[in-house]
């Protein structure tokens, strides 16, 4: 159903795809990775888990110390009008949701409606 996604939202997964795997190599060093994509008439999402080392999220509250990897996958989130999740626990790995509704336009698109009408 990739044909639901505009544009900008498929750009937009797959920023957040290449990061949250990134991590969960770089990072996590995680030996095995899961990576579900749905796309569904009102809602997409995208669910990134591992078996790598994990971390301590309390460094979400504190944005300042969060990477700018993390950072920037939740503006993608919060770009795309949607939420990211994540969980993880030391020696456990961790669990990535994004999820967005679809059929709607995106900031950018919002933006520039019109421009060359």
């Amino acid at each position: 159903n990739q044909e639901l996604l505009s544009t900008n939202q498929k750009i937009a997964f797959y920023r957040i795809v290449s990061e949250g795997v990134g991590n969960s190599i770089k990072h996590g060093k995680a030996k095995h990775i899961f990576l579900k994509i749905s796309i569904e008439n009102d809602n997409a999402s995208i669910e990134i888990k591992d078996n790598g080392t994990g971390f301590d999220t309390n460094i979400l509250k504190q944005p300042e110390k969060m990477g700018m990897g993390i950072r920037n996958m939740q503006s993608l989130a919060i770009i795309l009008k949607g939420s990211m999740s994540l969980e993880s626990n030391t020696d456990m790995g961790t669990t990535l949701e994004i999820k967005v509704p679809i059929g709607h336009k995106t900031f950018k698109e919002d933006l520039y409606e019109g421009v060359g009408s």
